[in-house]
């Protein structure tokens, strides 16, 4: 239930939670995220959220943030008019966890995509993944 609006808590910050960083969050940081009972904690929780994250937190600017809702975005347009909506296709989502692709071997005749990425944290040989066009049930 990751992209499940969680009950209870304010729109603005069961959007964030289950939205905007449903592809970077953790499992723990989405229980400590449940937990919290005033929408001051969550603000201050959202900011602690991102200056983790921050790979220059001497900047005023989070280039991470920046980086993951122009990714989003991108998703979104991109992959304008599917259903799901762009950030929560498959495409959409492995852009937004690990950045464009090194490589996109595109085959518009036989409907399908390959994406290689050659570097992924937690693999030796990158990543390779086929994307097949939605069959119809």
């Amino acid at each position: 239930a990751r992209l499940a609006l969680p009950p209870g808590i304010p729109e603005p910050y069961a959007k964030w939670l289950a939205e905007d960083v449903a592809w970077i969050s953790g499992d723990d940081e989405r229980a400590r995220f449940l937990a919290l009972r005033s929408d001051t904690d969550r603000e201050s929780f959202i900011e602690a959220f991102w200056r983790v994250r921050d790979p220059d937190p001497s900047t005023p600017q989070n280039k991470f943030k920046d980086e993951h809702y122009r990714r989003i975005a991108w998703s979104n347009q991109r992959f304008a008019g599917a259903q799901p909506p762009g950030w929560r296709s498959d495409r959409g989502r492995l852009y937004i966890q690990l950045g464009p692709p090194d490589e996109i071997e595109s085959h518009p005749s036989d409907g399908f995509e390959i994406w290689t990425w050659r570097r992924v944290s937690g693999t030796s040989d990158g990543l390779r993944i086929r994307f097949e066009p939605a069959r119809e049930p």
